[in-house]
């Protein structure tokens, strides 16, 4: 076995076609198989070119394309035939377990995203916000808040199924945290581990 980024090639037994010809080039995509006239079958990767003009004798469902780009000199591989439905079903199985979801442009996503935002600060729009995002981060009354205002913005959250975390800060409410202090590592230490437990 030989491969790199563009493609696997596969040893072990040689495949000639019975008629080999030339082929008009056409598109090709990750997980195409394609036979050369080596009779060596390549399994195009991540990084393979667009167009092609070997024969296409089968093609890496997207679900084992991962495992393919994982193989190792002298793994063994062996192919199984499903229908195109069934690669589907395990397509959406998979982004189910991965908590991906489908866009309507460009195919699915691959992560998830948490969208953050300081709360608990004063600004007055904290009802709006927590219907937008899926985590805040609470002052914890050292730049901004007091212990009436962690209260109630922690109910706010759980009471739209947001996550809580901690906004800590230097013990600076004068200058909202924003003015250059001199601390020692054992100070901000202590300062955040002081407004987590806050929270």
């Amino acid at each position: 076995m030989n491969s790199d980024r563009m493609g696997l090639r596969l040893e072990g037994g040689e495949i000639l076609p019975a008629n080999p010809r030339e082929l008009v080039s056409e598109a090709v995509a990750p997980g195409t198989i394609q036979l050369p006239p080596s009779g060596a079958p390549v399994v195009l990767l991540g990084d393979c070119q667009t167009i092609g003009g070997y024969p296409k004798i089968a093609h890496v469902i997207t679900v084992d394309l991962g495992h393919a780009a994982q193989l190792q000199p002298l793994d063994e591989v062996r192919f199984e035939l499903i229908e195109l439905e069934e690669a589907r079903a395990l397509l959406r199985e998979r982004e189910r377990e991965r908590g991906t979801f489908p866009c309507r442009v460009g195919g699915p996503f691959r992560m998830k995203v948490d969208l953050n935002s300081d709360l608990g600060e004063g600004a007055g729009h904290d009802d709006e916000i927590l219907s937008l995002v899926s985590s805040a981060n609470i002052a914890c009354g050292f730049h901004a808040g007091n212990p009436a205002s962690i209260f109630n913005s922690i109910r706010a959250a759980k009471e739209k199924g947001v996550a809580v975390g901690a906004h800590p800060s230097l013990d600076d409410r004068k200058d909202f945290g924003r003015t250059e202090m001199q601390v020692s590592a054992a100070e901000v230490y202590a300062l955040v581990a002081y407004q987590v437990g806050r929270i």
